[in-house]
């Protein structure tokens, strides 16, 4: 059984959505490194998270694809997945030496987008959740449909960085609004993902050319952090979790306010 998932939950029928997790198992550069740099210790936790991230995908119908951006075998990624790995699609890219100059969120972009053109049966209105591969959520009920325009994002009250450890939109959004134009983002000019995704949705709701949606329940990720190396918490009593979604949803509301 996996203790991740709560078993009470209805299954759900989410075969037009895929969640796609983006893995580094030996980072092209110390630069994507971040401070978990061991490639043994990068490998278990990717292995583990796919096969959490497979359970979830039975359970809840949605698609699971992955895409490994250092030339990581498929077999050694899913050698662990119980089940039917042939489920689940993978993809490799490997960034140029230019992308790779540009920072770790300009080679995580660059690798969605690359794989969602590889993906089978993904449309223009398919929604896919990026995800940070090495994470796996403690409530994966969070993913729902999402409409075309929609942008399933949690952001700062200002709008100015957004959470792109999981991140949900349409393909069309992805390889429209979420293009890289190569002078967005840089790493070493502190032009990081967050807030090219942040600024990019914020002016597309501003032109109501996207809806801003939010999740029904704050993440709750499980895992460790690959810029800090800190393990995200797994033993928070039920009520602060409780708490936290409850100060989540007066923030959005709170953002969601006209200001003066």
């Amino acid at each position: 059984m996996n203790p991740l998932i709560d078993a009470a939950l209805p299954s759900k029928d989410l075969n037009d959505v895929v969640v796609l997790l983006t893995a580094t198992v030996s980072p092209n550069s110390p630069r994507l490194a971040g401070v978990v740099a061991d490639e043994s210790e990068r490998r278990s936790q990717y292995i583990e998270s796919i096969r959490m991230w497979s359970r979830a995908s039975e359970q809840f119908g949605f698609r699971l694809a992955v895409v490994e951006t250092s030339g990581e075998s498929r077999e050694s990624l899913l050698r662990l997945v119980d089940g039917a790995p042939e489920r689940i699609q993978t993809v490799t890219f490997l960034p140029d030496d230019r992308t790779v100059s540009r920072g770790k969120g300009a080679a995580e972009l660059a690798a969605v987008q690359f794989a969602l053109g590889q993906l089978i049966a993904c449309t223009d209105e398919t929604a896919v959740y990026k995800v940070t591969g090495r994470l796996m959520l403690r409530n994966p009920e969070i993913i729902r449909h999402l409409e075309p325009d929609d942008v399933l994002v949690r952001m700062t009250l200002d709008r100015s960085f957004a959470d792109t450890r999981i991140l949900g939109a349409s393909k069309r959004v992805w390889m429209g609004l979420f293009a890289d134009t190569g002078v967005d983002l840089d790493d070493d000019s502190g032009l990081f993902l967050e807030h090219f995704i942040a600024g990019q949705v914020a002016r597309a709701s501003a032109l109501q050319q996207v809806r801003l949606q939010r999740f029904s329940s704050r993440p709750e990720f499980i895992g460790t952090s690959g810029q800090s190396g800190l393990s995200y918490d797994t033993r928070r009593p039920r009520i602060w979790r409780r708490l936290g979604r409850i100060g989540e949803d007066f923030l959005s509301w709170l953002g969601s306010r006209k200001q003066v």
